[in-house]
């Protein structure tokens, strides 16, 4: 059965990690909402033959509660916040494609659209004198679960990576560019939804494979987004590579690296009166 690809869901996890700049500012609205759209190249899985080009309208929400914030970050619960150090509930989210297009995979169960939720660990490691660079530090470790009628666990993944940011002015505008790094890990249960073939599906060319937790490669985003006045710019090129990961020998991996990017414009179209304080680490990204 054929799976529509949910454009939304592939904004929010690939554009997770980019921040957008302007002044910095250390009051923003309470609350801010945008409307936009953009294209999203990406994909099926890491270590699939071929990527789908994808149009994505969204609607796009900032909340900065005490507690509950929603902005470029995701949807997050903070639970301690001090200048350099951050630990919140961060949520991402995979949305595969449609089986029936993937080369490898044909015949096998359609792979579900995935949600992950749980802690992340941010550690604001350096700062330039002018403010305008940074080097930050997460640790997110999230269960992930299939989205569909009886959602199901399938896993963990743990992503650790350090990014550099620094504030760039061209074509008339400030832009936060970063350089990300990092590794991509996955249990045993997460790596056998995506990359495992059970005997029944095995076939002279894709013979039986069961994929076991560990290492999953290295994961590379270069990225740069703006926001002047109410316009708000994001772009980004991201890098994956299943060299040497524990299902790199898997049947359902047919290259080693992938590439993905994207583009996306939005316009803010409504905000609150009432101001909040934005801590210094946040501040940065405005």
């Amino acid at each position: 059965m054929k799976r529509t690809i949910n454009p939304i869901a592939c904004l929010l996890s690939l554009i997770v990690g980019m921040v957008t700049v302007n002044s910095h500012a250390a009051e923003r609205p309470l609350w801010e909402l945008a409307l936009g759209g953009g294209v999203i190249s990406l994909p099926y899985y890491r270590g699939a033959e071929s990527n789908r080009v994808l149009p994505v309208p969204f609607v796009y929400p900032v909340y900065r509660g005490d507690v509950l914030k929603v902005d470029e970050d995701g949807v997050r619960g903070l639970f301690f916040q001090s200048e350099r150090v951050k630990l919140d509930l961060s949520a991402d989210g995979t949305v595969p494609g449609s089986d029936d297009d993937v080369e490898g995979r044909e015949g096998m169960p359609s792979l579900d659209p995935t949600v992950q939720v749980g802690p992340s660990l941010t550690v604001d490691l350096w700062r330039g004198d002018t403010r305008a660079r940074q080097l930050i530090l997460t640790l997110p470790l999230r269960g992930v679960f299939t989205v569909e009628t009886s959602p199901r666990y399938i896993g963990l993944a743990a992503s650790p990576k350090i990014t550099y940011y620094r504030d760039q002015r061209a074509f008339g505008r400030y832009w936060r560019v970063g350089a990300t790094a990092g590794l991509e890990f996955g249990s045993a249960k997460l790596h056998d939804y995506f990359y495992s073939v059970d005997p029944v599906f095995q076939t002279p060319d894709r013979p039986a494979f069961n994929a076991d937790g560990g290492y999953a490669g290295p994961r590379f985003t270069l990225s740069a987004q703006s926001r002047r006045g109410n316009n708000w710019i994001g772009a980004f090129v991201r890098y994956d590579n299943v060299t040497g990961a524990v299902f790199e020998d898997s049947p359902l991996v047919r290259q080693s690296g992938n590439f993905s990017a994207g583009i996306v414009v939005g316009w803010f179209i409504a905000k609150s009166s009432r101001m909040v304080k934005v801590p210094d680490v946040e501040a940065l990204k405005y």
